[in-house]
């Protein structure tokens, strides 16, 4: 706080150039004079520079916690990535066993058409050629079918 002037000490100061227009304009927008603006700077100063430390720890951390969130989703991303990944596997294996599914029953189709062309086969193995030309060919896959890859695959 400002004392009485009869009891403070004095000092004289000189100013940079454009230091004391700067101080001048400042203590004009507070509507305190050039001397309270500089007294109440110098009170302030430590707990600005305080303030500042402290920002500048909690932004070291913050920089910190964002690359430990980076990371993450780093990490996260390449998991998602072989997951992708074993599920167009997956899908793969699964066209390649509708596949096998749907030569077999071509198979077992033909081996009953070609039973059932046989005059002398018995009752019993008319009666299975018969059952075998019922097995039904799923239409929907193809041996040259290819599954595509997907967009997320192209890494």
């Amino acid at each position: 706080m400002v004392e009485n002037r009869s009891k403070s000490d004095g000092f004289m100061l000189r100013f940079p150039p454009g230091l004391r227009d700067l101080v001048k304009s400042d203590a004009d927008e507070r509507g305190r004079s050039m001397n309270a603006e500089i007294i109440w700077r110098i009170e302030n100063y430590g707990d600005a520079h305080r303030a500042w430390a402290n920002t500048d720890a909690e932004m070291s951390k913050l920089e910190g916690d964002l690359q430990a969130a980076q990371a993450e989703v780093n990490r996260l991303y390449e998991e998602r990535v072989e997951l992708f990944d074993v599920v167009n596997n997956q899908e793969r294996s699964l066209q390649s066993l509708r596949e096998a599914h749907r030569t077999l029953a071509i198979t077992v189709k033909s081996l009953g058409e070609a039973l059932l062309t046989d005059s002398q086969i018995t009752d019993f193995v008319r009666v299975l050629a018969e059952g075998l030309t019922q097995v039904d060919v799923d239409p929907s896959s193809d041996a040259s079918e290819r599954v595509p890859r997907q967009p997320w695959e192209e890494h």
